[in-house]
């Protein structure tokens, strides 16, 4: 590259600049006599303050934004890179333009982006307005038209509410609309059954016909390009095969649709293809000839009340069945069961889900069990005949050549026996690329790159970017002490401790495969870190904590014996807080379903969770978290001043109301404090404000935002609300002195993210901040080290985070300092002007030069240069290429008087140079050659900032 002057700007910080060094040069001295003079730090850091393009926070009425404002469409959230977790159910691919899309349980439907090596979510605009469109029972994609897309959503079959319905877009997803579609039939998304199908399909004879299989109500059709629908009758609704939800039945009902393009008919009715298959749960596959108005029973099937799942056709007519038991194939009038032989193992009992057909070649087909995934891929090049397996597992008494290796491509925080066992959706030969298989799994969307090559690499971790859809419970912000970020608790996997949002974590915590986190306790002043975790009905779940930041963890003890009895959803989780000062002091308010109450009744522990004891004073009726589901209820709060202080909320089921009740010796014995004075629901935040004794704020899903400066006697509501959701405190923005509070809710009748900065008395409403599903975000908190930065939890598309002030909030040394120190170095240790290894090096020079801050650093020696017959002084380097938002100023003087220094392009010259693909050397050199009867300086200044200079001495 060509050289240049290092100019770049910082503009988080005032300017502020330090000497590294003076390179001297004597009359009569050698190179080898020359001495560094100096290592100090000069100028101490100006307090942080916003620049000219820093936002200035508004003051107008609640629900506005500054159209002035640089955050008028400027910045935008974003998920976190997770790259994992969450049921992509179902995979499909357009058959002209080869375009792949997802669809998911509970995130939306998505499109692969190859150019940007993403997916693109289609459905998070969308679903600010009907919440349910996250929860994709089926989608369809038009075989002749390549932007028109169908998707049918609704989360559970089995519930009396929710919405359902079918929508349409005509621009790949950029836009919808709602078809009418009747309401009452319901949808499962995120039911049993919801990797069956596809239950869409478009007629490719006619873009205006359009099937639906739905699970309780028969088989749907439109005439009109899906605007307008009707029942098409006798067509069995079909059954459930066990199947149910919290005790009630689950039905499959008809579990997909597939048309043959073989033949058409105008039969009462346009133009459209004549061979319409179905598969119906516990009926069979049912066939019609005449363009779909009547079916009846496929041939003489190999078993009765047949649990059919998917149904591909190849191009030769041949249909392939995946069924609960076996695998099926239909082929010139005859039904043969083509499941693989697999010696030693009881394939009875395992549910064959995805089958895909390769494109070009009828013969070729792969299948995947339901059940054992990503871990097992059957291939077949015969039509079924014969099989060869893909696996992990070298133990399968597979025949001899039919034994493919697959090794997992994975992010680090996924342990690969945490997820071998995730369920499969679907499957799809990659367009133009037969040698590659697309499968979509409960953990990710699987790539086998290259089905020839041994090992096979199942790969995730590069075609998940962009596919979020964990559902999270709580993000909770960490003591700046501790170096900000949060801890963002989520179903299935516990969570994760998040300080760099562009980074991809390198584990997660719980030592479950299965762990949903309910509650979340942190330590205001020791930053030690306790969660409460809950799984299944199978098993106790269990309490973590970590001393370190998150680094490791330790199971606590469980004081309970027993647990509710199968059937009653998760067990224990529920809310958790840890003392301000203690870290052994923790209270603990376990899940009780409300009926099954008073099996766990909360406990406290005085030695860090080695034993427990039951607490007093709390009502009977305490049931702690009666829902963990999308969004933990978080009762339990730790005053952040006072350690021996904590605060509990409790819902009278009686009267709904709600009161608070506190502690004052560590949670050993409870009184009320505020008796009913606040509303009640099944999810109530209760969170108490970082830095100041007895402040408490409250808010639920339902109804207003209140805060209490009394220790929880008494609540102010804060006026201009309808509802407030979520809410969380972040560090003081720019020029401000007191804690920001971020909230989620709705202020005259506009639904979104505000902030304020003077303790609610006014409301800020950033414009431009989107897109985001925001209806689907269940927490949301700032960042105590980061102006301006907010993390929030999602029901269902991952974490997300957004910067307020742009992408500078985490430029050059900010974004530097994120990783160079290890988790837990204070704001004061990691800031600019620390030596934080003791080697005399302040942390900036250690940026500057690419040195390790953690480890004592030789700087650069001295050198003296011959050119063109004279001798110079020169330092030079080599570093990182990215040491943005630093100036770096060469020094020379030739008495080391103050006023003797300069800088001029003239005297001194700094020249950046490229040293390799991710290097790059800096080379300061003085332009006066030495002599020998003129003493020689040079020196380095680095400055953050270049706005003002500050004043250096030697």
């Amino acid at each position: 590259m060509n050289s240049l002057f290092l100019r770049s700007l910082n503009r988080i910080f005032s300017s502020s600049c330090i000497a590294l060094a003076v390179l001297i040069a004597l009359p009569g001295f050698t190179s080898g006599d020359l001495r560094g003079v100096g290592i100090d730090a000069f100028d101490q850091p100006a307090v942080l303050a916003p620049s000219a393009n820093a936002f200035v926070a508004h003051s107008g009425g609640p629900g506005t934004g500054d159209p002035a404002s640089p955050l008028s469409g400027s910045i935008q959230w974003k998920n976190l890179d997770l790259r994992g977790m969450g049921f992509v159910t179902g995979i499909l691919t357009h058959p002209v333009t080869g375009e792949i899309y997802t669809r998911t349980d509970v995130g939306g439907i998505f499109r692969w982006d190859p150019s940007a090596v993403r997916w693109i979510a289609l459905l998070d605009d969308f679903g600010n307005t009907i919440a349910d469109t996250r929860n994709v029972e089926s989608f369809a994609l038009d075989p002749a038209n390549p932007n028109r897309i169908f998707v049918a959503y609704g989360a559970y079959v089995e519930a009396s509410t929710g919405d359902h319905g079918i929508l349409r877009s005509d621009d790949k997803g950029l836009t919808w609309v709602v078809t009418n579609f009747p309401g009452n039939v319901r949808m499962g998304g995120n039911s049993q059954w919801r990797h069956a199908g596809e239950r869409l399909a478009v007629d490719p004879a006619n873009s205006n016909v359009v099937y639906f299989g739905s699970r309780q109500n028969g088989l749907w059709r439109s005439l009109d390009g899906g605007m307008n629908w009707s029942q098409i009758a006798g067509v069995p609704t079909g059954g459930n095969n066990g199947a149910t939800r919290n005790g009630l039945p689950v039905n499959g009902g008809i579990t997909f649709v597939t048309i043959s393009p073989a033949a058409t008919t105008a039969e009462d009715g346009p133009l459209r293809s004549a061979t319409v298959y179905i598969g119906i749960m516990e009926v069979g596959v049912y066939r019609s000839t005449d363009g779909g108005n009547t079916f009846a029973l496929l041939g003489t099937q190999p078993a009765s009340n047949a649990t059919p799942l998917q149904g591909k056709l190849a191009s030769d007519e041949t249909l392939y069945v995946t069924l609960n038991n076996a695998v099926w194939r239909w082929r010139s009038g005859v039904w043969t069961v083509i499941t693989p032989p697999v010696p030693g193992f009881t394939y009875s009992a395992r549910q064959w889900a995805a089958v895909a057909i390769d494109p070009t070649d009828p013969n070729r087909l792969a299948i995947n069990d339901f059940n054992n995934t990503p871990r097992d891929l059957f291939v077949s090049a015969d039509a079924g005949a014969t099989w060869i397996i893909y696996t992990t597992d070298p133990a399968y008494a597979f025949p001899p050549g039919r034994h493919r290796a697959v090794s997992f491509k994975i992010p680090a925080w996924i342990r690969e026996a945490d997820q071998a066992f995730t369920y499969s959706g679907a499957i799809t030969f990659a367009p133009g690329n037969p040698d590659q298989i697309w499968l979509t799994t409960g953990y990710a969307v699987y790539v086998y790159e290259s089905l020839s090559v041994s090992p096979v690499i199942a790969n995730a971790f590069d075609f998940m970017a962009g596919l979020e859809e964990l559902v999270g419970t709580r993000v909770l912000p960490l003591p700046a002490s501790a170096g900000g970020g949060v801890v963002a608790g989520v179903m299935d996997k516990g969570g994760f401790v998040i300080r760099d949002p562009e980074a991809i974590p390198a584990s997660h915590f719980g030592s479950a495969a299965i762990a949903n986190s309910t509650g979340i306790g942190i330590s205001a002043q020791t930053n030690t870190i306790v969660l409460s975790l809950a799984s299944g009905s199978f098993s106790q779940g269990e309490v973590i904590a970590s001393d370190d930041g998150g680094q490791t963890w330790r199971t606590l003890s469980k004081p309970f014996a027993t647990h509710p009895p199968s059937g009653y959803g998760m067990t224990l989780g529920g809310d958790i807080a840890v003392s301000a000062t203690d870290p052994n002091t923790i209270v603990w308010i376990p899940l009780n379903p409300s009926w099954y109450p008073n099996q766990h009744p909360p406990v406290h522990s005085t030695d860090g969770g080695a034993t427990w004891s039951t607490v007093a004073g709390l009502p009977d009726s305490f049931n702690g978290v009666s829902n963990p589901y999308f969004g933990a209820n978080n009762v339990l709060a730790a005053d952040t001043v006072n350690g021996s202080v904590f605060y509990a909320y409790h819902e009278n089921l009686s009267t709904f109301a709600g009161s608070i009740y506190r502690s004052t010796d560590g949670g050993a014995t409870w009184s009320v404090r505020n008796n009913g004075g606040l509303p009640g629901y099944w999810r109530s935040i209760l969170q108490a404000r970082p830095g100041t004794e007895g402040e408490l704020w409250y808010s639920n899903t339902v109804s207003t935002l209140r805060r209490s400066t009394d220790g929880g006697a008494t609540f102010a509501i804060n006026p201009g609300w309808t509802t407030v959701s979520a809410f969380g405190f972040g560090a003081p923005h720019p020029g401000e002195s007191k804690n920001t509070i971020y909230a989620l809710g709705t202020r005259d009748g506009l639904h979104g993210l505000y902030y304020s900065v003077d303790d609610g008395l006014t409301w800020t409403r950033p414009t431009g901040l989107g897109p985001a599903p925001l209806n689907m975000m269940s927490s949301v908190s700032g960042d105590l080290s980061l102006p301006g930065r907010i993390y929030a939890a999602s029901t269902g598309r991952g974490l997300f985070y957004v910067d307020l002030f742009g992408v500078a909030s985490l430029s050059g040394y900010d974004a530097w300092a994120l990783e160079a120190f290890p988790e837990g170095t204070s704001e004061e240790a990691r800031g600019p002007f620390f030596d934080f290894d003791g080697d005399g090096l302040v942390n900036i020079i250690e940026y500057a030069l690419g040195t390790d801050p953690s480890e004592a650093s030789r700087h650069p020696g001295v050198e003296i240069v011959q050119i063109e017959g004279g001798a110079y002084l020169q330092l030079q380097w080599t570093r990182p290429n990215d040491r943005s938002g630093i100036t770096l100023y060469g020094e020379v003087s030739a008495d080391l008087s103050p006023d003797s220094w300069t800088s001029d392009a003239m005297a001194v010259s700094v020249v950046i140079t490229q040293a390799g693909p991710e290097e790059e050397t800096v080379t300061i050199r003085d332009l006066t050659p030495i002599s020998a009867s003129t003493p020689r300086f040079l020196r380095l200044r680095v400055g953050l900032g270049t706005d003002e200079e500050a004043t250096f001495f030697p």
